[in-house]
C-alpha cells in the first residue's frame, strides 16, 4: 500500500479525520506528490532524514495551528510551514 492509500484510508475513517498527519518524503519528492498528499488530508510534511527539533517543532506548530483558518485558504502557498 502507498503512502497515498494509508492516507487516504486514514481520513476516511471518522474516528481519523480531525487527527493531525504529517507525511515524511524522501528528496526526491515531486511538487505534484506533496500537493497530492494534502489533496487526501495531510497537514503537514518533512523532508528525510529529519532532524529530530525540526520533528519536535513541526508537530508543535501543527498542534497548536487553527485548521479551520488554514483550510479558508486552500492555495498550496498556504500550507507550508517552515521550523
Amino acid at each position: 500500500m502507498s503512502g497515498f492509500e494509508s492516507l487516504k484510508q486514514i481520513r476516511d475513517d471518522a474516528k481519523f479525520k480531525d487527527i493531525p498527519i504529517i507525511a515524511i518524503y524522501s528528496t526526491s519528492a515531486t511538487e505534484d506528490g506533496i500537493k497530492n498528499t494534502f489533496g487526501l488530508g495531510a497537514n503537514a510534511y518533512i523532508v528525510k532524514p529529519t532532524d529530530f527539533n525540526d520533528l519536535k517543532k513541526l508537530l508543535k506548530k501543527v498542534i497548536e495551528m487553527d485548521w479551520k483558518e488554514k483550510l479558508k485558504h486552500l492555495e498550496f502557498e498556504s500550507f507550508i510551514i517552515t521550523v
